[in-house]
């Protein structure tokens, strides 16, 4: 007995296990510190993406305009389908309620994180909510160029005329002080392989040859790189200059000029007016919209695409620099500028080529002008065209518009006029 009263006693007395207790017991709240500091930031950064997320959503749903006439669970499923098309959804069973009047869009949104070390503490998941208010204000100024095909293919399947139907309808919209009570300038820019101006709306300096006085008033692509960008025109650098004819070689074949070898006689280079029929001539921004109204009936369908003049020129229709000086300096306060560009087919002829991938590469180059230059850009494809060059053209997926069908162009055109007021984030 007396040697196990020992033992017990030396067990008593021993110390050399208490500094690994006491480190055990030390680390306890030091690692439930930790691991709340690890689950917190997870659900900040969660948050955080949320509000990414409802931000994208209200955008998205104030220029959307059907939300106006849907109900309160129609608003709610569609605030929901923008959020899923942002992606990365940073939170499980989420909730959105959306409301929506004239003045602005409102989203709450409510979600789960699953927590790495919860669970120590009882609690697995843990809820976050974000919210934003989006204004619906009207723009100080709104400024928009109609880039429309008018080749040979927009005659049928009543094309053309559902186009100009859509074209007045916009202008309705916009001269509508309910709708819209922003002042509003619209150009018109109707193109094939050549656009038309007026003689006396461009001076004689911007061109590379001097017009002749029964000059026809069309104008073809520019030299490269200046031809899918809206570079100014710069007086003695003929590169820059804009042309109305393009240059030929030419052989006199006895009594008149053929395309053939002339027999081995020297070829000549002739200038040679490019054609355009009857096109409708373009018309610079005006806030007379009565002007686009009427010029929209003077549009016919004849010719080849060339989209890529389409969008050089609507750039160059709210820009101020030539060779369209009526839109407002950029970075004027509050501007909205918007090109949009419709086309029913894919390209087929530029001043350089017949290969519809070359212009395509054009038209990209273009399109990339227009929006590094903050333009707010619409494609709309009726019924033919390249789908994937139109939808990569526009400002975003829901700019792109694929119509089926003519009749459909003049909602389109309305619901695009809904959406062309500045959008901000208020809260």
């Amino acid at each position: 007995m007396a040697p196990l009263i020992k033992r017990l006693g030396r067990f008593t007395r021993n110390r050399r296990g208490s500094i690994g207790v006491t480190f055990s017991l030390a680390m306890i709240p030091i690692v439930t510190v930790l691991a709340m500091a690890t689950d917190y930031s997870k659900t900040l950064g969660s948050r955080s993406t949320l509000q990414q997320i409802l931000d994208a959503s209200a955008l998205a749903l104030a220029k959307d305009g059907d939300v106006d006439t849907m109900n309160p669970a129609q608003v709610n499923a569609r605030a929901m389908t923008y959020a899923k098309k942002v992606g990365g959804m940073p939170v499980e069973s989420l909730q959105i309620n959306a409301r929506v009047n004239s003045k602005e869009v409102v989203i709450d949104g409510t979600g789960l994180v699953t927590l790495n070390f919860g669970g120590f503490v009882g609690m697995d998941k843990m809820a976050v909510k974000s919210s934003v208010t989006v204004s619906r204000q009207s723009s100080t100024k709104l400024e928009i160029a109609l880039a429309l095909d008018n080749t040979g293919s927009m005659a049928q399947s009543g094309k053309i005329t559902e186009l100009k139907k859509a074209v007045k309808a916009l202008v309705t919209y916009m001269q509508d002080p309910a709708k819209n009570k922003a002042p509003t300038k619209i150009a018109m820019i109707p193109f094939t392989t050549a656009v038309r101006a007026n003689k006396n709306d461009l001076p004689d300096w911007i061109f590379a040859e001097p017009r002749p006085n029964n000059w026809n008033g069309c104008i073809t692509d520019r030299d490269e790189p200046y031809n899918t960008n809206d570079s100014p025109p710069v007086a003695g650098n003929a590169a820059t200059l804009f042309q109305w004819g393009t240059w030929v070689q030419r052989y006199n074949n006895g009594n008149h000029y053929g395309w053939g070898n002339g027999n081995g006689n020297q070829p000549t280079w002739e200038y040679q007016a490019v054609s355009c029929g009857n096109l409708a001539a373009m018309i610079p921004l005006t806030s007379d919209l009565s002007k686009i109204s009427d010029a929209a009936d003077t549009m016919i369908a004849s010719g080849m695409t060339n989209v890529t003049l389409g969008f050089t020129w609507g750039m160059h229709a709210l820009t101020p620099s030539e060779p369209m000086t009526t839109a407002s300096p950029e970075g004027t306060e509050g501007l909205v500028r918007a090109l949009i560009v419709l086309t029913d087919g894919e390209n087929t002829q530029d001043r350089f080529s017949y290969d519809s991938s070359q212009i395509d590469a054009r038209t990209r180059a273009a399109c990339a002008s227009a929006k590094a230059k903050g333009l707010t850009v619409y494609t709309v494809r009726l019924i033919d065209g390249n789908a994937n060059l139109l939808k990569g053209c526009a400002s975003s997926a829901e700019n792109y518009y694929s119509v089926t069908q003519a009749s459909q162009l003049t909602p389109v055109f309305e619901k695009i006029a809904g959406q062309l007021s500045k959008l901000r984030i208020a809260r």
